[in-house]
């Protein structure tokens, strides 16, 4: 993999941090207050919808992001491309429920399933390390305890579990900005050798 392929990955991981975190903040200054007090109640659906379509965009369309991947041989890009549907599956869900009151019920249940099919991703997801492996079975737990705390919050828990997964979006959030991926935890391309 190229040195810029690396720097892109990071890149992304942090950005995807950033959002998480500031979804989670707000999550967390917003539980229990009623909605004419609330600052920008959707922002976790639209971070959710954003990250998801966003990675799927760039898994599908970005030459450079599609390559840094593996490609759709490698079952790294098919990972991502799951993670990116569940991510949009789940935020694009909460914004139907919030335009529309009158949704089904069980459709609370989706953006929570969603978080904990990340989570599962996440768990499943082949690396090329064992430093790689055990920050992504960290940010699986993470991840995972996020969708049970939304989960158990939807299903009637007590605010204390709005709270908590707010602030176990943080959490995950800062584990992706913390996040770092080096040239020497990827094996250069077989390519990349052709012409030695």
């Amino acid at each position: 993999m190229r040195p810029i392929d690396v720097v892109m990955l990071n890149v992304a991981h942090w950005i995807a941090g950033a959002l998480l975190v500031f979804a989670g903040a707000l999550t967390l200054r917003n539980a229990g207050r009623p909605p004419a007090q609330q600052v920008r109640p959707r922002a976790a659906a639209k971070v959710m919808l954003g990250l998801g379509l966003g990675l799927v965009i760039l898994e599908i369309f970005d030459p450079m992001f599609h390559r840094a991947t593996g490609g759709e041989s490698d079952p790294m890009w098919l990972y991502h491309s799951i993670v990116g549907a569940l991510a949009a599956l789940a935020g694009g869900t909460e914004l139907c429920r919030f335009r529309n009151p009158d949704a089904p019920r069980a459709l609370a249940l989706v953006f929570p399933l969603c978080w904990i099919g990340v989570g599962v991703v996440f768990l499943v997801h082949e690396q090329a390390s064992e430093f790689l492996l055990f920050r992504h079975w960290a940010f699986a737990i993470t991840v995972t305890l996020v969708g049970v705390a939304k989960l158990i919050g939807e299903l009637g828990g007590k605010i204390g579990w709005v709270k908590a997964w707010g602030v176990l979006s943080i959490l995950a959030g800062l584990q992706f900005i913390v996040y770092w991926e080096g040239a020497m935890e990827h094996p250069p391309d077989r390519a990349d050798h052709g012409g030695h």
